[in-house]
């Protein structure tokens, strides 16, 4: 099995799309709550399922770190922004820097990695050969 692609760029529409479904469900499932209507619960559990089948070829690509961690932050900053705009909460401003340092996270964590995970690998087995080579010299 390959590994998954380190490179989030690569998926961001597809954990962009997960991510949605997320946002999707928590705003109809807040909503539910105020309302009790059937229809925002149903919608919000169709919006989980599509979510848990975006999950699976997502988490294979991507990898889980990267794609929860992205998931995660896209959906907090969301999240306070419809309870901002959509049901009118207010943020303190500890909380308004704290969704601050989170847009940065996000930002940061999307931002291609600058290792050589190859050259990592082809020295590991450099190492493994030279290892076998001083085994089979020392006995």
């Amino acid at each position: 099995m390959d590994a998954p692609s380190q490179n989030v760029f690569h998926h961001l529409p597809l954990v962009g799309l997960y991510a949605s479904t997320w946002i999707v469900g928590g705003t109809f499932l807040k909503r539910y709550s105020e309302t009790g209507l059937p229809t925002d619960f149903a919608i919000s559990i169709a919006a989980s399922a599509l979510g848990a089948s975006i999950a699976i070829p997502l988490l294979k690509a991507a990898g889980i770190g990267m794609t929860m961690a992205l998931t995660s932050a896209l959906y907090i900053i969301a999240m306070a922004m419809i309870g901002i705009v959509a049901f009118g909460e207010k943020l303190s401003p500890v909380q308004i820097v704290g969704l601050g340092f989170a847009c940065v996270a996000t930002i940061l964590m999307a931002l291609p990695s600058r290792s050589n995970t190859e050259g990592v690998d082809s020295q590991a087995s450099e190492v493994a050969v030279s290892g076998e080579k001083i085994r089979a010299v020392g006995d």
